[in-house]
C-alpha cells in the first residue's frame, strides 16, 4: 500500500512539474524538496513495517547515485537546476519497485537496481522527447532554420559524402562475397551517416531556435547567458557561470544592458514524467527492445 501512495503522490507532483516546466521553464522548488521529504518518509515506514534496515541502505544510496549524476549533468549545462533538483528526489522514489503494482503489471525488472532501470528510461523517453520538441521547433521556425540548416549541410558536405560513399561500398561489397563482419561494418558507417545528418539537424535547432537575444527584464534565475557581459572593467556577468542569478539579473538591469544573448532550453521534466510511467508498467524498457529484435 505504501508503494502505490507513494507511485500517486509522484504521478501528482510530476504532473503539476510538468505542466510548470512547459509554461513557464521553470520547477518550483517546493515540489523537489516535498517529493524528496515524502519519499524519505515512506522508505523509513517501510523498513520499519518490514523490521529492516534494507530499504534505508537502498534508498540512501539511490539518491547518492542520482545526486552525483544530477550534480554532472547540471555543471555540464544539460539539465537546469530545477531539473536536477527533481530528479534526487526521483532517485529515492526509485530506489525500490513497489510490490504492490505486481498485481496489476509484470516488469521486467533484469537490472541490479531499480533505480537503474529508471535512468535508463529516463535517456530512452528524454532522447525520443527531446527529438519530437526539436521537430516542433524547427517547424515553428521554419524560415530561420531551413536557413541554418542549409548552411551546416554545406559545411559538412565533404563528410556527408565520405560516409555516405563508403557505407555503399562497404555494403554492396557484402553482397558480393557475403561476408557478415563486412556488413557489421557496413552498417556502422551506415549508422554513422545517418547520425551525422541528425547532429546537423540537432545543432541547426539550437542556433536557429534556442538562442536569442532578451532585454535584461525577460531574464529568469538560471537562464544561460552565452556571453561574457561588461560595463566598463566591471564585469557584470561571467559566461562560465551556471545561470545568472536574481543579484546579476538585478545588476544587469541597473546598469541599463539592453540585449542579453541566452540559450533556451528544452523543457524537460515531461520525459521524467513518460520514464517513471515506462518504469512502473514495463521496467527495463531497452531489455524489451532488444528481446523483440535479437
Amino acid at each position: 500500500m505504501l508503494g502505490i501512495i507513494l507511485m500517486v503522490v509522484t504521478l501528482i507532483w510530476l504532473i503539476f512539474a510538468s505542466i510548470s516546466d512547459l509554461k513557464t521553464t521553470e520547477i518550483p522548488d517546493w515540489l523537489s524538496f516535498s517529493l524528496l521529504a515524502f519519499a524519505s518518509l515512506i522508505v523509513i515506514l517501510n523498513a520499519i513495517t518490514t523490521k529492516s534496515v534494507i530499504p534505508i541502505i537502498i534508498g540512501g544510496a539511490s539518491f547518492l547515485v542520482v545526486f552525483v549524476i544530477a550534480l554532472i549533468m547540471y555543471k555540464t549545462r544539460q539539465w537546469g537546476g530545477g531539473d536536477a533538483k527533481l530528479i534526487m528526489a526521483l532517485g529515492v522514489v526509485f530506489s525500490q519497485y513497489p510490490t504492490d503494482l505486481l498485481t496489476w503489471f509484470l516488469p521486467t525488472l533484469d537490472l541490479p537496481f531499480f533505480v537503474g532501470t529508471f535512468f535508463v528510461n529516463v535517456l530512452i523517453a528524454g532522447l525520443v522527447y527531446s527529438l519530437f520538441m526539436s521537430v516542433g521547433l524547427a517547424i515553428k521556425h521554419k524560415k530561420r532554420f531551413i536557413k541554418e540548416m542549409k548552411k551546416r549541410m554545406g559545411t559538412a558536405r565533404k563528410i556527408r559524402l565520405l560516409l555516405g560513399g563508403v557505407s555503399v561500398l562497404i555494403i554492396l561489397g557484402w553482397f558480393v562475397s557475403q561476408n557478415l563482419p563486412l556488413l557489421v561494418v557496413g552498417i556502422t558507417f551506415a549508422l554513422l551517416y545517418l547520425f551525422c545528418y541528425l547532429f546537423l539537424f540537432l545543432k541547426a535547432v539550437e542556433a536557429s531556435c534556442m538562442i536569442v537575444a532578451i532585454p535584461p527584464s525577460k531574464l529568469q534565475e538560471g537562464d544561460w547567458i552565452l556571453q561574457t557581459i561588461k560595463k566598463g572593467k566591471k564585469i557584470l556577468y561571467n559566461k562560465q557561470s551556471l545561470g545568472v542569478t536574481k543579484q546579476e539579473i538585478q545588476l544587469l538591469k541597473q546598469n541599463k544592458i539592453k540585449s542579453i544573448i541566452i540559450k533556451k532550453g528544452i523543457p524537460f521534466v515531461p520525459s521524467f514524467l513518460i520514464a517513471a510511467i515506462m518504469s512502473w508498467v514495463f521496467g527495463d524498457v531497452l531489455t524489451l527492445v532488444l528481446r523483440i529484435f535479437i
